[in-house]
């Protein structure tokens, strides 16, 4: 799967192969920096899905009260598309 850098210093896959969900119609998995608490830089991985609808898939972490997109870090060696099909 070809990727592409952006300016923003993101990864994203060309053109993702999508998950099994018959009503989701766009995907999206991005791969970015972060700097932690304690200035480590921290690799993330996100998606976006959204349905037919326009309504967009978010998670929640237990015990949060903020809704966010799913995601992850990366195993080492794993592609942005790897990391959102995880």
């Amino acid at each position: 799967m070809p990727t592409q850098k952006n300016p923003q210093n993101r990864v994203e896959a060309a053109q993702p192969s999508p998950p099994a969900e018959p009503n989701a119609t766009e995907y999206s998995a991005t791969e970015h920096s972060a700097i932690d608490s304690t200035h480590r830089v921290v690799n993330v991985c996100a998606v976006a899905i959204r349905n037919r609808d326009g309504l967009v898939l978010t998670v929640r972490k237990r015990g949060s009260d903020g809704f966010m997109m799913p995601g992850g870090k990366p195993e080492p060696g794993e592609t942005p598309l790897q990391t959102a099909c995880r």
